[in-house]
């Protein structure tokens, strides 16, 4: 070795929180245009560079020896602080960060970095939720109840990979149209800031969520459906073009 040759570097070691931070919508950072020096250093060290989107896991962590703010709470990436939770949501915030702290909890957040041609952009996001559907006893053998919507609709979906997963599992091409699929419906109530959402099964794989501007016509019959031991279910197909694959609910 050259006596300037440079050193390989081990990556620094991801950090895996106990729990994850959870809110509403996600937001950006603050600070962290006055931290580019950090970012750039803790990107290095998780061998990232920043030149595309980079989806991270920040610890969260209290920081009531902060001279400007001892209400601050601190963002760190691979150990070094990178930004801040804004002060608007300093207070929904603390409730986790205080509850973490007291039972040991090492809490974290999802976020995404981005290099902006001056700096960094750091984005929080909201953890994937586990969808909790309402389920009806022996659904093998339950009725089913066909919705009729008055127009198509497009699913929001989870993401590509689980639709194509659903539908190999139920016998149906992936990469094509495919037709004449039942879909159910199902209030999801594992969101905690959206009691609302409504699910969509293929099979029994939940695939996305149904339109928020569906919800008044389809939630009433969902519930409908549940006092009575059915399933509510709606007609639906794949559409695929060069650009995006849609899951539609079609209308009766």
């Amino acid at each position: 070795m050259g006596l300037f040759s440079r050193r390989e570097r081990t990556p620094a070691a991801v950090f895996e929180p106990d729990e994850l931070l959870d809110f509403e919508h996600g937001f950006p950072a603050a600070g962290v245009e006055h931290r580019t020096g950090d970012v750039r250093r803790a990107l290095r060290d998780l061998g990232m560079d920043g030149t595309a989107p980079q989806e991270v896991t920040l610890e969260v962590r209290a920081e009531p020896t902060n001279a400007h703010d001892r209400r601050a709470i601190a963002l760190l990436l691979a150990g070094r602080v990178v930004g801040y939770i804004p002060r608007r949501w300093q207070d929904a915030v603390r409730k986790q960060v205080e509850e973490a702290g007291r039972a040991g909890r090492r809490l974290g957040a999802m976020g995404t970095v981005l290099a902006d041609g001056r700096g960094f952009e750091m984005r929080l996001s909201r953890p994937p939720h586990t969808p909790v559907v309402a389920t009806v006893p022996n659904d093998s053998t339950a009725s089913t109840v066909t919705l009729a919507l008055e127009s198509r609709t497009a699913v929001q979906l989870v993401d590509l990979e689980t639709l194509n997963r659903a539908l190999e599992h139920a016998g149906h091409p992936v990469g094509v149209d495919v037709e004449g699929l039942t879909l159910r419906l199902a209030r999801d109530t594992g969101d905690p800031y959206d009691l609302d959402a409504v699910a969509v099964l293929l099979g029994e794989t939940f695939v996305g969520h149904l339109a928020k501007s569906r919800r008044d016509v389809v939630v009433p019959r969902l519930k409908s459906a549940e006092r009575s031991g059915s399933l509510l279910v709606v007609p639906g197909r794949v559409r695929v073009t060069p650009t995006k694959t849609v899951l539609y609910i079609e209308s009766v």
